[in-house]
């Protein structure tokens, strides 16, 4: 007999969307103790003294230590699939328990048994899924979803596709297996447990029970969100027939040294311009690779959609590879096999062809998917056209809208010295079949979210055709960034611009905590970034792929090169090669004396232009250093050893975690106990602010500082 626990902390929200199934269970705390929606007969069983609070909208409910409030499962929880989602307002964590019940279900015979949500005193939120005591849902990925504001909308599904933990309606971490849950209890308990020692700690408001496991979307309306991605249309892609130039698109040359790619004209299948990816001069490894990447789409999970493009080669039998990406790593989710990858390889010819990926959309993190086309092969050219990525099977080729609008800068630069004018294009194409008047509203708004200035232009195109004008030229008289927008029709495109002073006349400081991964050197020292950061250039997987087979290739050079455009350099030592790694440990080394052979030769070949060495790149996110941070202080330990022979005047950076979190802080803390500050010179932070780094990176700097 398998039984079942169900353990939730979420918060308040919305009724239901009229496209939602109708809840079995919704209680939204505003008529006291008894729940909108109920199964027949049920009425609460309250011990102790819960009060309600203020609520997300109307009336919360706070669960003080001590009380219960219990529901029977009966009517209202499906054993085989379901959902139970609410809103949490997040509380800080002086005083809060170690662990705190939002919704709890818990198995009477087998308790070990749990499919739960809770609100652990070290991290934002968490789902749990357990049968017979092991978990199938795994940890989640630091706080990635949260939204500003206090409340935050948390849910957890479960069914035969697995379980999923969903905050403000995306996917933080999912299993796509898991057993059978049945033999409920009698009793489910809402903000604490059967016993009342963990309470909720936090208000809670909204909560819904559904009788099966809502999807994406549906959780993306019931948390009070708008979806990214209108499952209905023919065309997911915008620009897809690259008449725009090259964004929203992607390319990545990976060890492809005189490749090119790029937007080129007049080979197109329809309109003016097609994509290029030439590979003539290239004489590459077999793992050399340019890649063709579209943009991140919200999609369901378990959905069929075909991904399709036109291609043609400059030679016959060209093989191309095209996969939809999915937004995931392997710690994000279980159970999903690399067969579910959907992908296929083709082989090109020399007249135009339409190519068609179909597949079912596995688990993904994040509900993020994306298209790729790779070309790993022999020197060839290969021209792309008219993208498409929509539901169901293939179908004529749609462009992703009547009106397709693109900003360009005319100085093929976003960076700006101050005081400079910036010149932007806007570019529309006329997807229809007929000439057309095409119409834009342009908006500029500077530093300060001030709007510089508003237009409405008018271009004529012919069908399938492509016109630009240059815009009035941008005043840059403030530092900071500008933004320009054009919509036209539904279609809407973005350029962001900045605004500095130009600090690459200043000499480098190394005392600087800033630097850059990658990107161009000129702008990164305009905007006095000192330090140059290398995550995988130099690690071991990829210079000694075979045992005392080194293959530098351009990096020394690379290297002197950033020294003489002014930076300081940082390098990443890491990734034990697959015959030198611990099985199953994933890049981990299962022997110290070939770490210290390989950390010796780079070091001391490197030495002349590296500064700082680090060891590992966020090894807090590798499950190997995790439960056994033993193995990361060993590494540091030998590598310090070794640093300090080959090249003592450099300095070693140490325990480099992903992030400014709860979670990252616990296992550096780990380390520093075990004597890891011993070992290490610098120890750092990669924190990350994708969209606004002003919302919380002065914080984050203020907690690293303390």
């Amino acid at each position: 007999m398998v039984a079942t626990c169900l353990l939730l902390l979420l918060t308040a929200q919305a009724a239901c969307s009229a496209d939602l199934p109708e809840p079995t269970f919704y209680w939204s705390f505003d008529g006291g103790m008894r729940p909108n929606i109920s199964a027949a007969g049920a009425e609460p069983v309250v011990k102790g003294s819960p009060r309600f609070v203020e609520g997300r909208q109307g009336r919360g409910l706070l669960v003080p230590r001590g009380c219960t409030i219990a529901f029977p499962t009966a009517g209202h929880i499906n054993p085989r699939e379901g959902t139970v989602a609410l809103w949490v307002k997040r509380t800080p964590r002086e005083g809060r328990p170690k662990y705190a019940r939002l919704f709890d279900l818990t198995g009477e015979t087998d308790p070990r048994t749990s499919l739960r949500l809770v609100y652990p005193n070290h991290t934002i939120m968490y789902g749990e899924l357990s049968v017979q005591g092991k978990k199938y849902i795994p940890w989640p990925m630091g706080d990635a979803g949260v939204r500003e504001d206090p409340w935050q909308h948390v849910a957890i599904t479960w069914g035969p596709d697995g379980g999923t933990f969903y905050m403000n309606g995306v996917t933080l971490t999912a299993t796509s297996r898991m057993p059978e849950l049945a033999d409920l209890p009698t009793l489910f308990y809402v903000g604490s447990e059967a016993s009342g020692t963990y309470s909720a700690c936090a208000p809670i408001d909204e909560l819904y029970i559904f009788d099966r496991a809502l999807r994406s979307h549906e959780l993306f309306a019931l948390a009070g969100r708008h979806s990214p991605t209108d499952l209905q249309t023919l065309n997911w892609l915008r620009n897809s027939s690259f008449e725009l130039g090259p964004r929203p698109w992607q390319t990545f040359l990976w060890a492809a040294k005189t490749s090119q790619a790029g937007v080129t004209s007049p080979v197109a299948h329809t309109g003016t311009h097609s994509f290029l990816m030439d590979r003539s001069e290239d004489n590459h490894e077999w793992w050399s690779t340019v890649w063709l990447i579209g943009p991140w789409l919200h999609l369901q999970r378990g959905d069929t959609v075909n991904l399709s493009a036109w291609m043609r080669a400059d030679r016959p039998n060209v093989q191309v590879r095209m996969d939809i990406q999915r937004g995931t790593e392997g710690r994000a989710v279980q159970g999903v096999d690399k067969d579910a990858e959907v992908a296929q390889f083709y082989q090109v010819g020399t007249e135009w062809q339409r190519v068609v990926l179909t597949g079912r959309l596995p688990t993904s993190y994040k509900d993020g998917y994306r298209p790729r086309i790779s070309l790993i092969t022999k020197p060839c050219k290969l021209w792309i056209d008219d993208v498409q990525m929509a539901l169901g099977q293939p179908r004529p080729y749609q462009p992703a809208a009547e009106v397709e609008v693109g900003l360009s800068s005319a100085e093929d630069t976003a960076t700006y010295d101050l005081g400079d004018e910036a010149h932007v294009v806007l570019h529309m194409f006329n997807a229809g079949s007929r000439e057309s008047r095409l119409d834009a509203s342009v908006t500029v708004t500077g530093p300060q979210d001030t709007v510089l200035w508003r237009k409405r232009v008018r271009l004529q195109a012919a069908a399938g055709r492509e016109t630009s004008e240059r815009l009035e030229p941008i005043a840059l008289s403030k530092p900071g960034q500008y933004l320009v927008t054009a919509v036209a029709e539904n279609n809407r495109a973005t350029l962001t611009l900045a605004a500095l002073r130009d600090h690459s006349a200043v000499p480098s400081p190394k005392s600087s905590p800033f630097g850059a991964q990658g990107g161009a050197n000129k702008a990164a020292r305009r905007a006095g970034l000192s330090q140059f950061r290398d995550v995988s250039g130099l690690t071991w997987r990829w210079i000694e792929r075979k045992r005392g087979q080194w293959r530098y290739d351009e990096r020394v050079n690379t290297y002197a090169q950033h020294v003489a455009n002014g930076f300081t350099c940082c390098a990443t030592l890491a990734d034990a090669p697959r015959w030198a790694a611990l099985p199953g440990s994933n890049l981990v080394p299962a022997d110290l004396h070939e770490w210290r052979r390989y950390v010796r030769r780079v070091i001391t070949d490197f030495a002349p232009n590296v500064d700082i060495w680090e060891v590992w790149n966020e090894p807090d996110l590798k499950q190997t250093f995790v439960q056994h941070p033993d193995k990361y202080l060993a590494i540091l330990k030998a590598t310090r050893e070794i640093q300090q022979q080959a090249d003592p005047h450099s300095q070693l950076a140490g325990l480099c975690a992903a992030g400014v979190t709860d979670r990252a802080f616990q296992w550096m803390e780990q380390e520093m106990k075990l004597g890891a500050l011993q070992y290490m010179d610098l120890l750092a932070w990669h924190p990350y602010y994708h969209k606004r780094p002003e919302d919380g990176y002065y914080l984050a700097l203020q907690r690293v500082n303390k």
